[in-house]
């Protein structure tokens, strides 16, 4: 017998249909990045999208698909993918119109996206995962997917297996997937949010679930970046909204094929949008070396101009010798018997952000699968040999490195690994020039949290 399966909603998608912040654009630097570059401005054209939700259950009829006819909506094509016959013919949501509004609509970030694939979320989890077949999962075709859903089968074992399942698809088929967490504060459900291989997306007001891992690999970090929206199903639209923006970016960049595939690859993404985090309207955000993100804010809120201008500045490679620019990415592989070099210079005293990311891999047979995760470790040293500062989680596959204030001059930061096998990683970091000590001036930090509406959780249909 097929394991069951119960998924909730993040959010109601009803009562809370208006309250996305209208100035969130301007919050994450997406208006600012509209006015650096124009009519130049990625928008994610050819940036395929799945969308997977779970039902909104208002009767007997199952609801899990947008509303095509909204006018927000000017795609080439909006795909009920459900494979399943009793998922056949769905009613519109309402909480799917609004994501599909804030990945892909006419008012989002990639407005450009032309293809979207829709998934009822159980469905997906028995006919795409192929969760408890004993059968690998189906290939995933999509650049990006979006989950704002959470959930639980209310078996650790059977979650463990789902969580699992996802990772390997995005170990073996390379794509972005973004996952909200739970809206309110509390325990975390396991699904998906718990899966090493994805984006965990909470909101900035830190009104979500957070803290740790409690099944597969318990003690990691569930939050990877929060946005400044009402609610964590929003939040995780916009982030798979600007995932889709830096696909673009990469793909019409003129850099080689190479660079273009190393810059699209999920770990690249996941880190240029970690090292474009800011921290401004954080004020409690803090981190220690081996809890490298903040155990409710992760990285910090989303600005897709500084990860923008991260993708942008290019492919830049480890050396024992030369240097790299201030803001970049790489994309390489490192063993235990190696290390990995990347001297710059701060011409000017600097904030610095440096995010390390790769995939945990999957092995085994499909009824027995085993995580594996490469210890990396990430240390900023100065020219002359002296440490400021390591990120060293044993648990993670991120690590971080955050530094409010840097004197000019030359620095370095090294890459190690403990693991006996290699492992591919993409490392992003963002130098940003700030006043000398004693000339900030502070503003009234957190007011910007009043206006945040807790979310209530709702139950859905399931099989």
């Amino acid at each position: 017998m097929m394991k069951r399966t119960i998924v909730f909603l993040a959010l109601m998608g009803v009562a809370l249909f208006s309250d996305a912040r209208a100035d969130y654009k301007d919050d994450i630097g997406f208006t600012a990045l509209q006015l650096q570059l124009g009519g130049s401005l990625p928008t994610g054209t050819g940036v395929s999208v799945s969308q997977v939700e779970a039902d909104l259950d208002f009767g007997p009829a199952i609801a899990y698909m947008p509303d095509v006819t909204d006018v927000a909506f000017s795609l080439d094509s909006i795909t009920n993918a459900t494979t399943s016959p009793a998922y056949a013919s769905p009613n519109v949501s309402s909480h799917a119109t609004m994501v599909g509004q804030l990945i892909y609509g006419s008012n989002a970030i990639a407005s450009g996206v032309s293809s979207v694939t829709v998934y009822n979320a159980n469905d997906w989890i028995v006919n795409q995962l192929r969760f408890g077949s004993g059968m690998a999962p189906l290939a995933q075709t999509r650049d990006v997917v979006n989950h704002s859903w959470v959930g639980t089968t209310g078996n650790a074992a059977a979650d463990t297996e789902i969580l699992q399942r996802l990772d390997s698809t995005v170990q073996q088929n390379d794509y972005v997937v973004s996952v909200g967490v739970n809206n309110g504060v509390g325990q975390e459900r396991n699904l998906l949010a718990s899966a090493y291989n994805v984006i965990g997306v909470g909101v900035s007001s830190g009104n979500h679930s957070s803290g740790t891992t409690i099944v597969d690999g318990p003690g990691r970090q569930v939050v990877d970046i929060v946005v400044p929206t009402a609610n964590t199903s929003q939040a995780t639209a916009v982030v798979s909204s600007a995932s889709a923006l830096l696909i673009q970016t990469a793909r019409d960049s003129s850099w080689t094929t190479t660079q273009k595939d190393e810059a699209q690859k999920n770990q690249t993404i996941r880190a240029v949008l970690l090292a474009g985090a800011t921290k401004d309207d954080l004020p409690s955000w803090s981190h220690s070396s081996d809890h490298p993100l903040d155990s409710v804010y992760g990285a910090g809120e989303l600005n897709i101009q500084n990860s923008y201008n991260i993708m942008a500045a290019g492919e830049q490679s480890a050396s024992p010798t030369a240097t790299v620019a201030s803001t970049g990415w790489d994309h390489g592989n490192i063993t235990s018997t190696t290390t990995e070099q990347y001297h710059f210079t701060l011409q000017d005293p600097s904030s610095l952000a440096v995010a390390l990311t790769w995939n945990a891999s999957l092995t085994g047979g499909w009824t027995s699968l085993t995580t594996n995760l490469a210890n990396l470790d990430l240390r900023l040293f100065t020219s002359s040999g002296t440490l400021i500062d390591e990120s060293i989680s044993t648990v993670d596959n991120s690590e971080y490195l955050w530094q409010q204030y840097l004197a000019a001059g030359d620095y370095y930061f090294v890459l190690s690994s403990a693991s006996p096998t290699s492992t591919d990683y993409s490392l992003a970091w963002k130098a940003e020039t700030v006043p000398e000590p004693g000339s900030f001036v502070l503003f009234g930090l957190g007011l910007g949290f009043l206006g945040y509406i807790a979310c209530r959780r709702i139950s859905c249909r399931t099989p």
